[in-house]
């Protein structure tokens, strides 16, 4: 059989070195031990160096760092016995930034029903992601997403639309026009025409939904089956 993972032990702790493998036989990760101490590297498909994480007693302890494809760092986070004491996010180019933390405080907020709050984190997030990463990337787009639905979730359906567009056309310049996160957000969209009595608005953009995430049947059949749903009512 294939070799998936190797791993050394001494008195029950990690010791020595251990390695995991992809299924075509390439490094996904490798590390050095001493008593369940010691330094793992994670690696992607093509050999690029993904994370580097220290451990002591076998837990995080320390510093884990992750990495671009390009070698630039993109996230540090500190560990204290296996629990996280402290973090940054950094853009390709080396610069901080605190978008992750606004983007996640505003699906926080969001999860939680608090409107108001979730829309002006997500605002926050637009406007981070627009600093750090640029107006027409694609973290600009997510937090265009989650602005719309926390607009949505108030009620305020024309500016909710309006963030959904602005997704939209990300989106589709950076990954195509038939690509999932498109046909996600025109379903959404065509939802928002719906709970205005827009119906006529809404038909295409079903239509237009369901014509991308019929080629994700296999891959992500709930969404499929929601949007077929959708069109039908």
């Amino acid at each position: 059989g294939q070799l998936m993972a190797e791993m050394n032990y001494e008195n029950g702790e990690w010791s020595g070195t251990s390695r995991e493998y992809y299924e075509n036989g390439k490094l996904m990760s490798e590390g050095e031990f001493k008593n369940g101490t010691g330094l793992e590297k994670r690696y992607d498909s093509s050999g690029h160096l993904q994370e580097e994480a220290a451990f002591r007693n076998q837990q995080l302890d320390g510093v884990m760092k992750g990495y671009y494809s390009d070698g630039y760092t993109r996230f540090e986070y500190i560990f204290k016995e296996g629990k996280i004491s402290g973090r940054k996010y950094f853009t390709p180019s080396g610069k901080e930034t605190s978008w992750k933390d606004l983007d996640f405080k505003a699906r926080q907020f969001l999860a939680n029903n608090k409107g108001k709050k979730a829309v002006q984190a997500a605002k926050d997030a637009v406007a981070e992601a627009q600093k750090s990463f640029g107006n027409e990337d694609l973290h600009t787009a997510f937090s265009f997403y989650v602005l719309a639905q926390s607009y949505a979730a108030k009620g305020d359906y024309k500016k909710a639309a309006d963030a959904y567009q602005k997704a939209v056309m990300i989106w589709k310049k950076q990954l195509g026009d038939s690509h999932f996160y498109v046909g996600m957000a025109l379903n959404n969209l065509a939802e928002l025409y719906v709970q205005q009595g827009r119906y006529q608005d809404a038909a295409p953009l079903y239509q237009q939904s369901l014509s991308i995430v019929e080629k994700f049947l296999d891959s992500k059949p709930e969404y499929a089956a929601m949007s077929y749903y959708n069109f039908a009512e």
